[in-house]
């Protein structure tokens, strides 16, 4: 798209651009509407002369390849990412420098990820005229997220597709999410312990532990009461268990657990 004057754009937690003509930006077609009334033109970017898709074909030893996922999509979206990033590093035998473009927030989740150049994502909008200084480019479509049937593919499988690998031939370590914690996670982990321990009366610094999300947004992942209560029971067998979300106190009792 080709801005018809200058404009801020709100995108995300402490993250605005400031987009000026004559420059043009790639940016997924159905945020058009937002930003329409600014526009001097829009075209479709895979007809475009710069755009060179990322296919299986493809040689990657020594090449550079930019990706990008819908910045609208959460930090579960960008760790599904690290799988496919880490399949590319392998298939070209970490010889690949990819360059993934993401939102300052969410996208601190790929920092020190060393499947990415320099170990981290980059930040702002995607220039048009910059794309043939890469070699090759992968801008996501939607994988799963709009999807509520029971026999859909799981996301990393959505995503080789996508490439046109045969998601059934590509080994298990690379539908894996790959992240690196830093001093303020370890800092934030301590707090942890020690809430637990004035809450629970116990040291989990040493003991190991689960941690269970039962809440969600999507009908599809969302089991009922009674199996999460049968599940966290299970766990809570072998190891304490926090469960990460809202609850209540007529929540039935669990042995090593913990509410947060």
């Amino acid at each position: 798209m080709t801005p018809a004057k200058s404009f801020l754009w709100p995108k995300g937690e402490g993250e605005t651009w400031l987009l000026n003509p004559p420059l043009r930006y790639v940016v997924p077609s159905d945020q058009q509407v937002e930003v329409q009334d600014y526009l001097e033109a829009w075209s479709e970017l895979k007809t475009s002369a710069n755009y060179r898709q990322l296919t299986p074909g493809c040689v990657l030893g020594g090449k550079k390849v930019l990706i990008e996922r819908h910045r609208d999509r959460g930090i579960g979206d960008l760790l599904f990412m690290t799988g496919p990033l880490h399949y590319l590093q392998h298939f070209s035998a970490h010889a690949v420098k990819i360059y993934f473009h993401a939102s300052t927030d969410k996208g601190l989740v790929l920092h020190g990820n060393p499947h990415l150049h320099n170990e981290m994502p980059l930040a702002g909008p995607v220039l048009y005229d910059t794309l043939p200084l890469y070699n090759y480019h992968w801008f996501v479509d939607a994988a799963t997220e709009y999807d509520e049937e029971a026999d859909q593919l799981n996301v990393y499988d959505s995503l080789y597709l996508q490439l046109g690998i045969d998601y059934a031939q590509v080994p298990v370590q690379f539908k894996r999410p790959v992240m690196k914690s830093y001093s303020a996670d370890h800092r934030r982990r301590t707090d942890l312990f020690s809430m637990l321990y004035h809450e629970q009366r116990g040291d989990w610094r040493g003991a190991p532990y689960w941690v269970v999300a039962p809440t969600t947004l999507s009908s599809l992942r969302v089991a009922n009461y009674g199996t999460w209560l049968t599940v966290i029971n299970s766990l809570a067998e072998v190891a304490n268990v926090i469960v990460v979300g809202q609850a209540n106190n007529s929540l039935l009792p669990v042995a090593g657990l913990s509410f947060n």
